[in-house]
């Protein structure tokens, strides 16, 4: 093992600061690139204290979205949406549905409204904040439901009216085969249509260590959909279907991960990039939305020998004069832990590649999902901060797409008691107000500040 010498080093070098502290922020001279390495690969994955580690990022606040959010109630969190100071956050099954943070004073965010469902797995929410948008896959049984699976309700999008924060109220469900949806992407257009693309697939696992079987070709496709208002409430309503109708070669899977739309700063065309495991990254222009065309695919993920496309986003600015994707698969095992690839989007019919980022050290994914990339987002500035499962969040700097640098990290790891989980284990991280907001399946949602001068927007000084 790797594990005594180099955490111990590790912990004395970066967090000898409380967790519950908001230390004096470093001054931006002080966020220097990354030179040391966090991650060992053989240690005990549920021992917390063995992952008190930062770099240039430290927590501002924790809270708990399980009901009232003084305790954590069953099952996990995964996905959240932001909307002005609110966090939606999607809950797992038993708890289920979602609950919503007020995060006015980051310092202090709280729970103030709670919705009960089928168990979540993606969420959006609307740009006026009015809907939330919940993704339910069917999993384990859970107690606001029936014991037996194949009696449960129906699997699709709960469309929920959250204006009143503290009585969120359905106002509409969108059924969906066979074992639903696990994610979906909301987009405004310029011209006020609201879109929805919504991934459907249906895997067979190995129950004895999670590996992927096969997947359903009858159901891998990206549903497009427009949400329909009117005095009653909200409604989805389908608008067209894409779908990859290829034969995958033997050993390789291809299904509809999750999506990314955009109006396209050069073409000004409104088009999706989706993120289709090992069918790679295809771009789609669907300005007309009955007629999705497919105008790329890109596939070259070297030096990893991996595509298992999980994620997609386009930068919001120009990097270098380019418009620039960044793309990153999730990993069930590997003898590697994958890539974020940076592609030139430019041309969307010609996509090509720039760079990539991958875990500092050796980090091989030896169980499932440990050290696997998994949900990210990007801002104007060219910076990507990532949730990395057991390996924490990652915040690097790719303005120089070919030149990627880590510059700072953080391993949440606020006790759970009673939890032989693995912690940290990061759903996905986003940035929000100059802040970056965590998703920790066992132990909730995290809220972090980086080093003065690393995120714009961000107050200068101690937080907290």
């Amino acid at each position: 093992m790797r594990l005594a010498v180099t955490l111990f080093l590790m912990v004395l070098a970066g967090c000898t600061a409380p967790a519950q502290q908001a230390p004096a922020a470093p001054s931006a001279s002080a966020a220097l690139p990354f030179t040391s390495e966090p991650l060992v690969q053989d240690h005990d994955h549920t021992d917390r204290l063995l992952h008190d580690a930062s770099l240039n990022l430290w927590m501002v606040s924790h809270v708990l979205p399980w009901g009232n959010g003084s305790a954590y109630g069953q099952g996990s969190v995964n996905e959240f949406a932001v909307n002005g100071n609110r966090i939606f956050v999607s809950r797992s099954n038993p708890e289920g549905g979602f609950a919503i943070i007020d995060a006015s004073d980051a310092a202090h965010p709280r729970v103030v409204g709670d919705f009960h469902s089928e168990g979540g797995a993606d969420i959006e929410v609307t740009s006026d904040g009015q809907y939330a948008l919940l993704s339910t896959q069917r999993t384990t049984p859970g107690t606001q439901t029936l014991d037996n699976p194949l009696a449960r309700e129906p699997r699709g999008i709960a469309v929920v009216d959250v204006t009143d924060v503290a009585r969120p109220k359905l106002s509409s469900f969108f059924p969906l085969p066979t074992n639903g949806p696990h994610t979906a992407s909301y987009h405004r257009t310029p011209d006020g249509r609201e879109i929805v693309a919504v991934e459907t697939y249906d895997l067979m696992t190995d129950p004895s260590n999670g590996a992927l079987l096969g997947a359903n070709p009858a159901t891998q496709r990206v549903f497009i959909m427009q949400l329909m208002r009117d005095a009653t409430g909200a409604r989805l309503e389908p608008r067209g279907v894409y779908e990859v109708t290829e034969t995958p070669p033997a050993g390789k899977l291809y299904f509809p991960h999750d999506a990314f739309m955009e109006e396209h700063p050069v073409t000004h065309k409104l088009l999706m990039y989706v993120a289709y495991w090992d069918a790679g990254v295809r771009i789609v222009d669907i300005s007309d939305l009955t007629r999705p065309k497919e105008i790329a695919v890109f596939n070259d993920f070297a030096p990893s020998k991996l595509a298992q496309m999980h994620d997609v986003k386009t930068f919001p600015a120009p990097l270098g004069g380019r418009h620039v994707t960044a793309a990153a698969p999730e990993i069930v095992t590997a003898p590697e832990s994958g890539q974020i690839t940076f592609l030139d989007t430019t041309d969307p019919t010609k996509p090509t590649k720039l760079g990539h980022w991958h875990l500092p050290g050796n980090m091989t994914v030896d169980q499932p999902f440990v050290f696997s990339p998994h949900v990210f987002d990007t801002n104007a500035q060219g910076m990507v901060v990532i949730g990395h499962y057991h390996a924490g969040v990652w915040l690097i700097d790719a303005h120089d797409p070919a030149n990627a640098t880590t510059v700072g990290y953080y391993m949440p790891h606020e006790e759970r008691p009673d939890c032989k989980c693995a912690q940290p284990n990061v759903w996905g991280a986003r940035f929000w107000n100059g802040y970056v907001v965590v998703s920790d399946g066992p132990t909730g949602i995290y809220i972090l500040r980086a080093a003065d001068g690393l995120l714009p927007g961000a107050p200068v000084g101690r937080v907290g």
